[in-house]
């Protein structure tokens, strides 16, 4: 969830792989638990004026397999890990909360917010799998003096399908196309971010 994968050079001229977690102090336990369970060494460096520590791996193999899932605005989660059972999507998604520092939860909902698109859609379609309807809306923000867009992912606790105020297309529209399913007429539907559970046109 905040992290990165670095390739420098050493001290003494040779390649470095490295993946780095940055991680407030409170989740101290938390790291140490998950860095005991994998196979290789973690070095801790800690920022005493943030309260957050850098913990570090020094590994080519944990690098080349990471650094595929791309950079800030590329990250994406891969189709062989959104296709898991609903209860491994929710272990996902509760340890991606727990390392996020940017989400934000209040009495109207969830709220999780990244610089990726694909990685934003991709949330969507994990927290749908996981039983909530959720919204993906996009805004600009201004970060160290350079333009941003946001995606923010948005699950309420009094979420509903979505109704739309008013006619998609014009009236003089003579034909509509429905989708032919082999089960029933419901179909989910995504416009402008809002999912929606739609029926086919009379």
């Amino acid at each position: 969830a905040d992290g990165c994968c670095r390739h420098t050079l050493n001290s003494q001229g040779n390649q470095r792989y490295t993946v780095s977690f940055k991680q407030h102090d409170k989740n101290e336990k938390l790291m140490e638990e998950i860095f005991k369970g994998l196979p290789f060494e973690v070095k801790r460096y800690k920022n005493k004026s943030q309260n957050t520590s850098n913990w570090e791996i020094h590994s080519k193999q944990l690098w080349d397999y990471l650094s595929q899932f791309g950079k800030s605005k590329e990250k994406f989660i891969p189709l062989e890990i959104k296709s898991l059972p609903t209860n491994n999507l929710q272990i996902l998604l509760d340890y991606y909360l727990k390392g996020d520092c940017t989400h934000t939860v209040n009495n109207n909902g969830l709220t999780i917010s990244t610089v990726s698109k694909k990685l934003a859609e991709d949330w969507q379609e994990i927290i749908l799998k996981l039983g909530n309807l959720v919204q993906l809306s996009e805004r600009k923000i201004t970060y160290d003096k350079k333009p941003y867009k946001l995606f923010c992912i948005f699950i309420s606790n009094n979420i509903k399908n979505v109704r739309y105020p008013k006619p998609l297309f014009e009236k003089n529209v003579k034909l509509v196309f429905c989708p032919e399913l082999e089960k029933n007429g419901i179909v989910l539907t995504r416009r402008n971010g809002k999912i929606s559970f739609s029926g086919n046109t009379n």
